[in-house]
């Protein structure tokens, strides 16, 4: 995405989300934190997967 274009409200609403499980911190994007976010996006996951992990993300609270 260059400086000079326009996020979409779908990205505007990403943005939002990625602040929200964050909870006012601001983690680096790291390969363990994108694999994690991967995993608790992806469909069909069985629900003792979706547990919090150390130094991770996680959606639930």
């Amino acid at each position: 995405m260059h400086e000079d274009e326009e996020m979409t409200p779908n990205e505007r609403a990403w943005l939002h989300f990625l602040r929200d499980i964050a909870d006012g911190r601001d983690p680096a994007p790291t390969l363990r934190r994108v694999q994690l976010l991967r995993r608790l996006c992806a469909p069909n996951r069985p629900a003792h997967a979706r547990r919090q992990t150390k130094g991770g993300l996680s959606c639930h609270r």
